[in-house]
């Protein structure tokens, strides 16, 4: 059998192999598939309970280091933009965690706990409460860059990005502007043109947007000048008219 290995998994966390290839690639027996999955499933909820990078895993791997992990892709199907989770066994689609505290409840005054036990399944809770709060925050951002950012996502033109700040999106899903910038990081989803992009490239800031807009212009005027097709430079009031 062969070992599953770093370039392999940085393949799986990228989309370049599937859970199924590795499996019959390294030969995996049923039992090993199982712990396999596992260990995603761990994988993806240290990512997302963490709030830190991910990158420390394979820092070993300079070409790596920089890059970011693909959760999603969105899709268009006739007219619609839809939401696919990068795996199958990603938590995007195993949903929430539901706690039935009422058994709980049920189960502490029958056996009388001892306190470290409940001291325990305390941070237990804790732990899914708080991976509950950020697979909904991650869905959420990635719902609202479809909503928002749609005319880019149809098209693939950078000129069609709307401005949008995380503190907009804070403040649309009732977290902390932290919490965004918390989740988004290292991650990416790919576009309907199959491009893979941080979530960070979806929220230009206005004068970002203005930025590459004047620079579209100026490389316009600069060729429209070179064929001469442009008797002469773009005046003030043209570029404002342009941008306004």
């Amino acid at each position: 059998r062969q070992l599953i290995g770093e370039d392999r998994f940085n393949k799986l966390l990228h989309g370049g192999v599937s859970v199924r290839q590795i499996e019959r690639e390294c030969r995996l027996t049923p039992r090993q598939t199982v712990i396999f999955k596992d260990f995603l499933n761990r994988f993806e909820l240290e990512k997302l309970t963490s709030g830190d990078s991910v990158s420390s895993t394979t820092e070993s791997i300079p070409s790596r280091s920089a890059r970011t992990f693909k959760i999603a892709s969105i899709e268009k199907e006739g007219d619609e933009l839809v939401i696919y989770p990068h795996l199958k066994e990603d938590y995007l689609v195993k949903g929430k965690y539901s706690i039935n505290y009422e058994r709980y409840e049920q189960l502490y005054r029958k056996r009388n706990l001892a306190p470290e036990r409940l001291n325990q399944i305390s941070k237990i809770f804790k732990m899914l409460n708080l991976v509950n709060r950020r697979t909904t925050t991650v869905y959420q951002i990635i719902y609202y860059i479809k909503e928002t950012q749609s005319d880019y996502l149809y098209s693939g033109d950078p000129g069609r990005l709307r401005s949008l700040t995380r503190r907009e999106l804070a403040r649309r899903i009732g977290v902390h502007p932290s919490s965004i910038t918390r989740v988004m990081a290292d991650k990416s989803i790919s576009t309907p043109q199959r491009k893979e992009l941080p979530l960070k490239f979806f929220f230009p800031s206005q004068k970002e947007i203005t930025k590459s807009y004047l620079q579209d212009l100026i490389e316009e005027e600069k060729t429209l000048l070179q064929d001469h097709r442009l008797p002469r430079s773009y005046s003030d009031e043209v570029i404002k008219a342009r941008l306004y």
